[in-house]
């Protein structure tokens, strides 16, 4: 460096913050023999730039296949959004994956709980044809008609016959963040952690990064009546949830895909003869969404354990059964409630109250029926719980007294 004045300083960039010095400058004499240490800025922050997909028509169209002429190269056909979705889904590969809720592993469960699950991006597309403009609803029922039908097992929703817009959104949230997962948008997005106080479903998804606020949200549109997500009040905080929070983030990073959005790899298209070897360039940073915020972890959506399966209400099968003179009648409850347990007798006549509307906590119990006075016979026990003056659950179970 020659003898002189000089100024020494850096930009600034989106999303970065300065520690020091202040000014982001410093301002330096040279002399002969000079040698200058600690002019340093301190500068934090990512200007790392995301990508989303929101929920358009574009989605939903036949994708074009990237070709290129062999001879010289030349780009023959362009992608369009439903390349990148269709790319999505080769990484994901021929089993597929669920969308909105969660999966159950077994047939009982799965014949008493819904979930959104799609194999192929076409189908996956059949869901954004329209924009829903309908009322958030979990996973619950079909509405329409007089009657409504309960929901259950794995659901491959089109817009043609569900109008919701928590599962637009919901469905969407996940495919962000696996695109993000499999390198077809820039990595992290399920990281980004929501920066604005807002209570979904009793829980505080401020701090809450993506990657577990759609864990939740999974949580909550499949065990819905666990949750207390069956009422009005609680369909309008769903509603706010999607509309106010999920809804900017998947638009927040969208942009349309002209040439320098995107990146092809030739050699993958060509020589791998991969029609879908594409991904997606970042054109924004989370401080200029500014519903959320950057925050190191990663997660994998495959990871089912990381599911949070609510406690349910239920009761048990008595022990021991029969029984002379008395048994074990066990029952869990998922929240604090008032608790009703009574006996009757197969003529459907009241023989014994051992709980009656008792407030009773969170968890597992266990009430001993002393069965001395009757004689033998069948006789049913059943339980009924109530949370906030609403009724929660009912179950009746037969029990045999043998003397």
């Amino acid at each position: 460096m020659n003898i002189g004045n000089y100024t020494l300083s850096v930009e600034l960039l989106t999303g970065m913050q300065v520690t020091f010095p202040q000014s982001l400058i410093y301002s330096l004499s040279i002399l002969k023999g000079d040698s200058l240490v600690g002019n340093d800025f301190g500068l934090y922050g990512s200007v790392k730039k995301f990508r989303t997909f929101r929920a358009t028509f574009a989605l939903s169209e036949l994708s074009k296949k990237i070709k290129f002429r062999k001879k010289d190269g030349l780009l023959l056909q362009a992608p369009n959004f439903a390349t990148a979705r269709d790319a999505v889904f080769q990484k994901i590969g021929k089993s597929g994956s669920t969308f909105l809720g969660v999966a159950q592993t077994n047939s009982t469960s799965a014949k008493e709980f819904g979930w959104l699950f799609y194999k192929m991006g076409s189908d996956f597309g059949k869901m954004f044809t329209v924009t829903h403009i309908g009322t958030s609803y979990p996973i619950d029922y079909i509405r329409g008609g007089n009657k409504l039908k309960k929901l259950k097992g794995k659901i491959k929703a089109y817009r043609s016959k569900y109008n919701n817009s928590a599962w637009e959104q919901g469905v969407l949230l996940r495919f962000n963040i696996i695109s993000s997962q499999k390198g077809i948008t820039p990595p992290g997005f399920g990281d980004l952690a929501i920066d604005v106080p807002f209570v979904f479903a009793g829980r505080q998804m401020q701090g809450q990064t993506l990657f577990d606020a759609a864990r939740w949200l999974d949580s909550t549109m499949t065990y819905w009546d666990t949750l207390g997500v069956d009422n009005p009040v609680a369909f309008a905080n769903l509603e706010d949830f999607i509309t106010n929070i999920l809804k900017p983030i998947n638009n927040g990073f969208h942009e349309d895909i002209p040439p320098l959005n995107y990146r092809i790899d030739t050699i993958g298209v060509m020589q791998g003869k991969n029609p879908y070897a594409m991904e997606l360039l970042g054109i924004k940073t989370a401080a200029e969404i500014g519903i959320v915020k950057q925050k190191s972890n990663t997660i994998d959506f495959n990871d089912e354990d990381n599911y949070e399966i609510p406690i349910f209400n239920t009761l048990a099968q008595n022990y021991p059964n029969p029984f002379n003179p008395s048994t074990a009648i066990s029952f869990q409850i998922s929240a604090i409630s008032n608790v009703t347990l009574k006996i009757y007798n197969v003529l459907g006549q009241e023989v014994a109250t051992l709980l009656n509307k008792e407030e009773i906590e969170e968890g597992q119990h266990e009430i001993e029926f002393d069965a001395s006075r009757l004689s033998s016979s069948v006789y049913f026990y059943r339980i009924s719980v109530a949370q906030d003056g609403i009724a929660r659950y009912n179950e009746t179970k037969k029990l045999l007294l043998m003397k």
